[in-house]
């Protein structure tokens, strides 16, 4: 039995290249703003709010970039 509709295929197996570009670059994201927060955390000078509130800071966006990576890497193979 032929296969049908092959240019739905190759534009699926398209949406497929930028998913895991994404998904890679996600991951070197969030591995490069970690080493950021955890250097800028440990070279600050202990202020008002310490250096835990730098860790805090950097958790928190470490996550947010995490689950905005995830989301459009998901989105785009979804679409494939």
């Amino acid at each position: 039995m032929p296969q049908r509709y092959a240019a739905l295929r190759f534009i699926g197996g398209l949406y497929k290249v930028p998913a895991v570009i994404a998904a890679g670059l996600t991951v070197l994201g969030v591995l490069g703003f970690a080493t950021m927060t955890l250097g800028g955390a440990m070279f600050r000078e202990v202020g008002r709010v310490g250096m835990m509130g730098g860790l805090v800071g950097g958790m928190l966006g470490g996550i947010a970039l995490l689950v905005y990576g995830s989301f459009i890497s998901v989105t785009l193979f979804a679409a494939s």
